[in-house]
């Protein structure tokens, strides 16, 4: 079986909504992955770290066209509520909306997007 790592093929458009709040610190966001075989399903970790006084946040990421299928998101961070996750198999872009009329801090993962390896790059 070929092994194929998850990330390099991700194309990342990363907007974070922060509120006039200023921060010592730049907000990072960050997504983890491995290598896996097909057939493997694997859960790539999202991170928001050094972000205070975030009211939104908005997430775009583009899948390859063949060799991995999107399963789900899995929440980390209860207080996310109303959320809106969506995956258009047309345009293979996953998005993550949040809004909040309050704004929090982060430092951690936010949540899981689960694909399937389904044949090599």
């Amino acid at each position: 079986m070929k092994r194929s790592t998850i990330l390099k093929f991700f194309t990342i458009l990363i907007s974070i909504l922060v509120s006039l709040e200023s921060t010592a610190q730049d907000p990072i966001v960050r997504l983890s992955g491995d290598t896996i075989c097909t057939g493997e399903s694997i859960s790539i970790p999202i991170e928001i770290n050094n972000a205070n006084g975030v009211a939104g946040i908005s997430l775009n990421l583009r899948l390859p066209q063949r060799g991995l299928r999107y399963l789900e998101f899995t929440q980390s961070d209860n207080r996310l509520t109303s959320i809106q996750v969506n995956f258009d198999t047309t345009t293979r872009i996953w998005s993550f909306l949040w809004f909040n009329f309050n704004t929090f801090s982060f430092n951690g993962e936010i949540g899981k997007i689960n694909v399937l390896a389904t044949d090599s790059f």
